[in-house]
This record gives C-alpha cells, sequence and structure tokens, in this order.
C-alpha cells in the first residue's frame, strides 16, 4: 500500500483470529504499533469482535519511506506485519541547499553553484518542481536558469557569474506558489601588487608581496611566480608572504589571486641558487619546490 506522509491510510487496516477448527474467536486484545516510521494507530488497542476481526486506521509518520506497522493478539505467538510507502506530500517550501554567502572575483563565477532544496510540509524532498533563477542584483549573469528537483528535492542553476563592479550580487529562486529564495554573493576586486620584495628573488627564501585587495587568510590566496605555485605563508589584506618556487632565472612575472579575483602580473627578478659543493657532494632540492 501508499499514501501521504502523515495522511491516514485509505480504509481500515485489520487481522483475523481463528482456533484450530477454524471458528472465529471474539474479545481478544489486540495490539496495533509502529515498527517503523512512527505514525499512529487509532485505536492503538481493541479486541476482536464476533467475527474474530479487529482493525484500527493507520496513520503514516512525518517521513517518506517504508513505513511497518505490527498487530499482536493476546496469548498468540504469530506476529502480524502491515507495510506501506510514504511518499512525500505537495511542495510546500524552497530552502538554500549550497551556495550562498560566496566571495568571487567582479566578472568571474561563484565557486559552487547556488543550489535549493525542495520541501513538502513535513521536510520531505519533493521531485518535479520547476525552480527558475533569476538574477535580482549586481548586473551578474546566470545559465542553465531552469531546473526540476531531482529524487533528493535538489535543484541547481548551471552557472552564476557576478557583475563587473565590486559590491553585492544576489540571484532569487523561485517557483510557482512557493516562499522565494535569494542568494548572496560578494564580487571582489582583484588585488593590486604594489612591490615585490626582496630583490633578486631567491628559490626557497621568503618574499613579500605588498598591494590591496588581498584576502585576509592564507587559504584565500593563491601566488604564482613564473606560472608557478609559492606557498603562501601568511596574509593580511595589504601583504602576502610566500616562499619563491624553483624557477628559471630572469625577470618573472608575479600574479595574486584573491578570492577568484586575479590581480595584473607585477614584474620581479629572480636569480638562481648558488651553492659550492664538495667534490662528491651531493645537493638534493626541498621536497616543496618544483623542479625545472
Amino acid at each position: 500500500r501508499a499514501g501521504r506522509v502523515g495522511t491516514g491510510m485509505g480504509g481500515a487496516s485489520g487481522v483475523g483470529l481463528r482456533d484450530r477448527r477454524g471458528s472465529a474467536v471474539a474479545g481478544v486484545p489486540v495490539v496495533f504499533s509502529p515498527a517503523i516510521g512512527g505514525g499512529s494507530m487509532n485505536p492503538a488497542t481493541t479486541s476482536t469482535g464476533s467475527d474474530g476481526t479487529a482493525s484500527t486506521i493507520w496513520t503514516l509518520g512525518p517521513g517518506a519511506g517504508i513505513h511497518a506497522m505490527l498487530a499482536v493478539a493476546a496469548g498468540v505467538k504469530d506476529t502480524v506485519y502491515f507495510t506501506a510507502t510514504a511518499t512525500a506530500g505537495r511542495a510546500a517550501a524552497l530552502v538554500a541547499s549550497v551556495g550562498n554567502n560566496q566571495t568571487a572575483g567582479a566578472g568571474t563565477p561563484v565557486a559552487v553553484a547556488p543550489a535549493v532544496r525542495v520541501n513538502d510540509a513535513l521536510g520531505n524532498p519533493v521531485a518535479g518542481i520547476v525552480i527558475t533563477f533569476t538574477v535580482s542584483s549586481g548586473g551578474g549573469t546566470a545559465s542553465g536558469t531552469t531546473a526540476t528537483s531531482n529524487a533528493s528535492g535538489i535543484a541547481a542553476v548551471g552557472s552564476w557569474v557576478m557583475g563587473s563592479l565590486p559590491g553585492t550580487n544576489t540571484l532569487t529562486a523561485s517557483a510557482p506558489g512557493l516562499p522565494s529564495v535569494v542568494f548572496s554573493a560578494t564580487a571582489a576586486a582583484a588585488p593590486v601588487v604594489a612591490a615585490v620584495t626582496p630583490q633578486p628573488l631567491v628559490p626557497g627564501s621568503a618574499f613579500v608581496i605588498s598591494g590591496t585587495g588581498f584576502a585576509p587568510t592564507v587559504a584565500g590566496n593563491t601566488v604564482r611566480v613564473s606560472g608557478v605555485t609559492a606557498t603562501v605563508t601568511a596574509a593580511t589584506t595589504t601583504q602576502l608572504t610566500a616562499t619563491v618556487p624553483c624557477v628559471p632565472s630572469g625577470t618573472v612575472p608575479v600574479v595574486v589571486t584573491s578570492a577568484g579575483a586575479v590581480g595584473g602580473a607585477a614584474m620581479a627578478t629572480l636569480t638562481g641558487l648558488t651553492r659550492a659543493l664538495a667534490v662528491g657532494q651531493a645537493y638534493v632540492a626541498p621536497s616543496n619546490t618544483a623542479s625545472r
């Protein structure tokens, strides 16, 4: 059998009690109780009638999936199980699933495509609901703006690109008859490198990048020297400290990416690392530098 969550199954669910000769047995207490999925029985306790039967109205629990009810008669070893599949109710709410409150560079997409979950009144996912995503402020763009909720109730926009100016961007997810969900993201200005010190840069040594628009955490910044990633060891909004990677000597570009926004290249001088080795001595480059 099947029914919607939180609702009564159509008609009564009952058991019959017979003796060894097949005759109805009246007046035997029978207890109905939930085995899987919760729910309620009305009545939960009753007795067999003159025809040997006892019945109850089974109301399914709040969760979608398999539900079970058991019936036990006093003095009888056998237990009778009833099963039913509870399906989600009508769509009642949209909730943000992933992708809210992100930061990305102006004119670049957010890292995680925003997605909503469609729920029924009891919080179960509802499939098959068409969701429309609309850029509502910030001047950005979106692709894949129409999506249908899947079996988990999830519908996601294809991509969301921030507007060209720094500031707040919003994206609205809506469906007919349901309250909308608004996603917010911050479009960050591209970082600006004012100075790279000391110079010349030496592979394996620390160097400092001064400027503006850097992310305040180490994880929020990526530094590349001549295309090779340098390990960032400290960060503020105006200064980054990193370790020079192993790259060829010469004039090299230093590029900072902060919160997804890519800054312009600053040129710096890099010199090779010179070491004096005795006859037969070997030098092993540090494992955290890239070989060229």
